[in-house]
């Protein structure tokens, strides 16, 4: 008789996580609000399917129908950053362990082994699953086996040189449009124009548009205009904020007899008359003329009673001004648009030649970036001629899970559906949130998980709404806030419900409201926001007074890592900073682009600069004046003074000024011996060898571990050397397409945290 070790208590699913986990019959596509369990639902749903415990995994096992259960090759789990996939596979395994750990002495084995296996585990991001799929039918994909995949930065690296090259080699030419273009835009402009468009005519016709005229590239806009623009204003004024609140007040309006004033019908008609014009295509402009001549609050004060006109007339005002030359605002001047799409053809033509650069480089490297993975993944999938081998891989998958569907974009949602099969299917298993859409920017379309979610059989649309983070005060607020803004005909808003209860009888949420004057200039503005935001927190860590929530329901006070503060943008972050720093608190920024703004950064580039091109004045004066070497600016002078130049002055066989004093000449003569060594073995060790070098040798790390948030820099520091141990993975790309990287990404900075 086997023994039986007691499973420790659990509290157990909700009964919203309960369907997702029990649901099998369909595919599930999962609404999961912020902070209601979706990480738990998914790591449980994995591991079901390779539980011989689960009821519905026992039924298929009594069913004599073990081959077809999921071993681990067959479940495949997506996510959309590295971190989330080591996080789910984390998740995983610590529950696997549990099980192990509380199963009987006849089932121990095999929870041993999944434990030893989950290595193996097909759980990634989207990019490494489609080159895994493309290097196991690498023949039918019609590409090398042994492609690279170029990281993100690389491809970046690569494409901005085919961008330089190809604008160089066209500029010599003289051919007129493209010095046309390129006065109208600059230089730069036109490069960073050209790399833009060079990456979005990928899988599109652009030999089509070349072909078209430009009179009917402008016809082509002009309708586009017409039909789509246009219906969209329409739309966007219809759901407006002030809108809504006229139409609050409609059904309560009184005339002057007491009855209900007929002018709250005559705009319910318009209105009408509005939507059914869109409908049918055509120009809604006249409506909302008559619209906003009945609204007039001179004319609705002769309709109405005194007193309900006093009550609603700011609401009247608000509508005259919202619709006052409402026709203007949105009119089209076509005068210029053959012109300009003339222009746009020669731009394109700059993109076109720069993307064949590209592709060259690509196939030099044998490397295929992020958006070649997914195409041709996508490319394989859908051929006709690849039917068989479709059908094999549906047999052999089990369950699909994804998470963070709502940021999918349409190549990637065309893979799921190729894969999964027909939308009856139980296979797909999608979590998302439209709310939740954060990667637009990359072409993400959380529409597509709108209709992926609306072709899933309706036993398998389920909400995940019962919140476990925040007290309930904050979700009332998120609700009150959120349900009319972000609820659409095709995702209605679902409203988050509080699991905790409240931890304090306080308020949740405070406004802290920056008064200005008229006159401040928007930086003096956020200044003082900032030094408001930095004595507010500063009073929360000093006060101890209990805000934030235990699980238990008791309340502690503040510490630093419970305290965010987040932006719209980041113009004028280092204001905030500053006001941090001021006040002693500790911070560190994440996302946006202030990783390549960071002083570090440029100290480390300045330095490698001056390694690669002895040539390089400024680039050398920054790394002489950095914390690298400590040179006042007073040697820079003499040591330039003396030797003609300051290159000069760190060539073989320089002079020292004699106007030196004895600490700074030291010092130059240092860095003299630390240049010298690093240009001897520039060529000779990999970029992260060198960038350690760099370190060893100037104890530039632990000049930054004495400074003000010391740690951050230091990590800072770390993170470029990682980056430098990437870049080192390339085949043939070297020390000088790093640094043509890194200055790339100082001047455009892409968003890195």
């Amino acid at each position: 008789m086997s023994k039986t070790k007691t499973p420790p208590k659990a509290t157990g699913p909700t009964p919203q996580q309960a369907a997702a986990l029990e649901t099998r019959t369909v595919s599930i596509a999962l609404s999961a609000g912020a902070g209601c369990g979706k990480t738990y639902v998914l790591t449980r749903r994995f591991l079901a399917h390779v539980d011989p415990d689960d009821p519905q995994t026992r039924a298929a096992i009594d069913q004599g129908r073990k081959n077809e259960l999921a071993d681990l090759p067959q479940l495949i789990a997506i996510t959309f950053t590295e971190r989330a996939a080591r996080e789910m596979r984390e998740r995983i395994r610590s529950e696997t362990l549990k099980r192990l750990q509380t199963a009987d002495e006849d089932k121990a084995p095999y929870w041993l082994g999944l434990f030893r296996s989950l290595d193996t585990a097909r759980i990634s991001t989207f990019h490494a699953f489609c080159a895994s799929l493309l290097r196991s039918h690498a023949v039918e994909a019609g590409i090398d086996p042994s492609f690279q995949i170029l990281e993100e930065n690389t491809a970046r690296t690569l494409a901005s040189e085919a961008a330089e090259d190809t604008l160089r080699s066209a500029l010599s030419t003289n051919e007129p449009t493209i010095l046309a273009l390129a006065s109208q835009f600059g230089i730069e402009g036109l490069r960073s124009r050209a790399m833009a468009l060079a990456s979005e005519i990928r899988g599109h016709d652009a030999a089509a548009w070349l072909a078209t005229t430009p009179a009917e590239i402008a016809a082509v806009w002009k309708q586009r205009y017409e039909t789509v623009f246009l219906t969209e204003v329409h739309r966007d004024l219809l759901a407006s904020d002030w809108l809504r609140k006229l139409l609050a007040v409609l059904p309560g309006l009184i005339d002057r007899n007491g009855k209900f004033a007929p002018v709250g019908v005559q705009l319910q008609q318009l209105l009408n008359d509005v939507e059914r014009t869109i409908k049918a295509g055509k120009d809604a402009f006249g409506h909302w003329e008559q619209f906003r001549e009945l609204a007039m609050p001179g004319k609705v004060k002769k309709l109405l009673d005194k007193e309900d006109y006093e009550k609603h007339q700011p609401v009247f005002e608000k509508v005259r001004d919202k619709l006052k030359d409402l026709r203007k605002s949105y009119a089209l001047d076509m005068s210029n648009d053959a012109a300009a799409a003339e222009r746009g053809q020669h731009l394109l033509q700059l993109a076109q030649a720069v993307h064949s650069a590209y592709e060259d480089r690509k196939r030099q490297e044998n490397g295929l970036d992020f958006t070649d993975l997914q195409l041709c993944a996508r490319d394989l999938l859908v051929d006709p001629s690849n039917q068989e081998m479709l059908a094999r891989l549906r047999r052999n998958l089990r369950l699909l899970l994804v998470d963070e569907c709502q940021d999918t974009d349409p190549v990637q949602v065309e893979i799921l559906r190729a894969l999964s099969g027909s939308p009856d299917s139980n296979k797909l298993f999608i979590v998302g949130d439209y709310k939740q859409s954060i990667y637009r920017f990359r072409g993400a379309d959380p529409a597509v998980f709108v209709e992926l979610r609306g072709e899933t059989p309706a036993a398998g649309r389920l909400p995940l709404s019962q919140n476990f983070r925040s007290q309930p005060g904050v979700i009332s607020f998120v609700n009150t806030l959120f349900s009319t803004s972000l609820s659409t005909t095709e995702e209605p808003y679902e409203p988050l419900v509080a699991h905790r209860p409240a931890a304090h009888a306080g308020p949740c949420v405070e406004f802290l409201w920056c008064t200005a004057s008229k006159d401040d200039s928007t930086e003096t503005h956020r200044a003082t926001e900032a030094r408001w935001i930095a004595r507010r927190l500063r009073q929360l860590l000093d006060s101890g007074e209990p805000l934030i929530g235990n699980k238990d329901g008791t309340a502690r006070p503040v510490r630093l890592g419970d305290i965010a503060i987040l932006f719209r943008s980041l113009p004028n972050v280092q204001l905030y900073e500053e006001a941090l720093r001021e006040h002693g608190i500790p911070y560190y920024l994440v996302g946006g682009h202030a990783f390549y703004a960071q002083q570090e950064i440029y100290d480390l580039l300045n330095l490698l600069s001056a390694v690669q091109s002895s040539a390089g004045e400024i680039a050398l004066a920054g790394a002489l004046r950095s914390p690298i070497f400590g040179l006042a600016d007073e040697t820079l002078f003499w040591l330039a003074r003396e030797n003609g130049s300051l290159a000069g002055a760190f060539a073989p066989h320089a002079k020292w000024p004699a106007a030196l004093e004895p600490e700074q000449l030291q010092r130059a003569q240092q860095a003299a011996r630390i240049l010298s060594e690093l240009r001897q073995s520039k060529d000779r060790v990999s970029i992260t060898e060198l960038i350690r070098h760099v370190l060893e040798l100037s104890g530039y790390d632990a000049a930054l571990a004495a400074e003000f948030l010391g740690e951050r820099k230091l990590a800072n520091l770390e993170k470029l050397i990682e980056m430098a141990r990437v870049f080192d993975r390339s085949t043939t790309l070297g020390f000088a397409d790093f640094l043509v990287q890194l200055r790339e990404f100082v001047v455009n900075e892409p968003k890195e945290a």
